[in-house]
């Protein structure tokens, strides 16, 4: 049940309903299946319960959601290697949002915490798809909350500004593509255009705007991060 060639196989016997199993309201058929995937543990085989945990069901969409939350600390269960199997940014990195105008720093102490606790606002807003992630490499990613629902009512938002609780999801990451420093470059000189005294809360507008056209590599944008912070 390992092999990579069985995650189509165990993602549809997770979705299939069978009449003697109709006593089942656990579900443990599906349960077992997303452990099967978590045992493969190739990128594809997070694929399904990706997907598993967005879709209607929401007791195999708990199991999967937990199945994914666990995933990189499964990964000496799994059999891969620590570099075969992690798909995700390392820090430090950039990250931006594009329609908020929102640019900040995570660094290696900020990765184990940033985005577990999302907000209802964060989710109605679709916030993870409107972000790219920025890494030393080159390489721009993109992530989404796991179990998200794709589209939200005019309700679920006005909901949202009245009642906001916040609760832990998975986050997926995926790479998009190989990205220019002007780009990065460009993502926070928006950030500081648009800024609300957070970047600028010890330092001058123009001043954090001259270095960062001054910098030339994504070393020196860490480097005026950290002036920035500290003025």
């Amino acid at each position: 049940m390992r092999s990579p060639a069985a995650v189509d196989a165990l993602e549809r016997i997770a979705h299939a309903v069978h009449d003697y199993l109709a006593y089942d309201d656990g579900f443990a058929l599906a349960r077992k299946c997303t452990w099967a995937l978590a045992d493969i543990g190739t990128p594809e085989a997070q694929q399904a319960p990706t997907r598993l945990a967005a879709g209607d069901n929401s007791i195999i969409a708990s199991y999967a959601q937990k199945r994914l939350a666990n995933w990189q600390g499964e990964l000496h269960r799994k059999g891969h290697s620590h570099s075969a199997t992690v798909s995700q940014p390392t820090p430090p990195y950039f990250l931006w949002n594009s329609c908020q105008h929102f640019f900040t720093c995570i660094t290696p102490t900020d990765a184990p915490e940033a985005g577990k606790k999302v907000s209802r606002v964060t989710l109605v807003t679709e916030y993870d798809s409107k972000c790219t992630i920025y890494d030393f490499e080159g390489t721009a990613w993109g992530f989404h909350y796991v179990g998200r629902r794709e589209k939200f009512s005019l309700f679920d938002r006005l909901l949202a500004e009245v009642y906001n609780p916040s609760r832990e999801f998975p986050i997926s990451y995926s790479k998009l593509r190989a990205y220019q420093f002007a780009e990065l470059q460009g993502a926070y000189l928006d950030g500081v255009a648009h800024d609300d005294d957070i970047l600028t809360q010890f330092v001058e507008a123009g001043e954090l705007t001259k270095r960062i056209t001054q910098c030339s590599t994504f070393g020196e944008l860490i480097e005026t991060w950290k002036w920035m912070n500290t003025g």
